[in-house]
C-alpha cells in the first residue's frame, strides 16, 4: 500500500527530531526499492506545523534555563 500512496501528509513536523525524518527517509527508500537516490522514496511530502513555536516553560528559570531547554527539546 505504501507503494501505491501519491502523497503523504505530516504534520506537527517542528516538534520532530531529525532522526525521525532520517528513520522515515530510510524506510520509505527501503520499502519503495529506491535505494538511496531518491528522497522519501520518491513520494512527495507535505510538512505541516507551526514553524514558530514558543518556548518552553521553566518555571522561575531564566533566561538561560529557557535557552538550554529550547535546544535540548529540538
Amino acid at each position: 500500500m505504501i507503494q501505491k500512496t501519491s502523497l503523504i501528509l505530516w504534520d506537527e513536523v517542528p516538534m520532530q527530531h531529525k532522526a525521525c525524518f532520517e528513520a522515515v527517509n530510510h524506510t520509505l527508500n527501503h520499502i519503495c526499492n529506491t535505494g538511496a537516490e531518491r528522497v522519501f522514496g520518491g513520494i512527495p511530502l507535505v510538512l505541516g506545523g507551526d514553524f514558530a513555536p514558543i518556548l518552553p516553560v521553566i518555571h522561575r528559570g531564566t533566561r538561560q534555563a529557557t535557552v538550554l531547554a529550547c535546544i535540548r527539546h529540538s
